[in-house]
């Protein structure tokens, strides 16, 4: 399967190599096989604040800032 929306807003490579797609309906991270698709879940408060990705960025820890339409959130990829 491809990625979950055809409007892309933001396209980044990772430290690992995974190819991340920032969409209109969720963040789409790609291994050069297949992806997986992370979006907001109302009933899990550990969730995207929403599933409209506009960009994000990857710190000198290596974890990620992800802007969505209901602000920034915080990705650990390690937990």
């Amino acid at each position: 399967m491809g990625l979950s929306h055809s409007e892309v807003t933001f396209i980044c490579e990772d430290s690992w190599g995974f190819m991340w797609f920032c969409t209109k309906n969720g963040l789409n991270r790609f291994d050069g096989t297949s992806f997986v698709k992370y979006f907001h879940d109302p009933s899990n408060s550990n969730s995207l604040p929403s599933s409209t990705i506009h960009n994000m960025e990857e710190d000198e820890h290596k974890n990620f800032w992800i802007a969505t339409n209901n602000g920034l959130a915080y990705f650990n990829p390690f937990t």
